[in-house]
């Protein structure tokens, strides 16, 4: 991986410094945090990463992507974690008083990011229900760019 600003100032980072960047910020690796013709992109708020183009047509899934957009029907979204105590496997099913509300997707260093149903986590929260995944406590993050509708906390603290 590298990062450029300019061609003769390249910067290399290695896969740990992106998760270490990435996850706490909710940047999806789209190879692991995503499912192949299960995901759907704004579960992930590409829309707000300005991954999705409005204007421009004719793309595999514009119709979809479109539609779901103008109903508002996203009832699950990646959300960045911060993760108390040993790291969910992936696919750990998250728990709020027994009530699975999602499943776990990337961690690592007490960061991860979290596929959560939003009509769960809002009853979780109402009822002031902790979120556990294993042995680890969980809790919601909201970076600065994400407009999450509902359920997460405050900006994760710079790695």
């Amino acid at each position: 991986f590298f990062f450029s600003s300019r061609r003769r100032h390249t910067r290399y980072i290695s896969v740990t410094g992106v998760q270490t960047c990435a996850l706490p910020i909710c940047l999806p690796d789209g190879s692991r945090d995503l499912q192949i013709e299960k995901s759907l992109p704004l579960e992930a708020y590409f829309d707000q990463l300005n991954a999705i183009d409005w204007e421009k047509g004719c793309y595999v899934g514009q119709e979809l992507t479109a539609r779901t957009r103008y109903r508002g029907l996203v009832r699950k979204h990646l959300l960045p974690v911060e993760i108390e105590g040993e790291l969910p496997d992936f696919g750990a099913p998250i728990t709020a008083d027994g009530e699975e509300v999602g499943d776990m997707r990337t961690s690592f260093d007490g960061y991860g990011i979290a596929f959560l149903r939003m009509e769960a986590l809002d009853k979780a929260i109402d009822a002031g229900a902790g979120l556990t995944a294993g042995q680890a406590t969980i809790r919601v993050l909201h970076p600065s760019w994400l407009n999450a509708p509902n359920g997460a906390a405050e900006e994760p603290a710079a790695p």
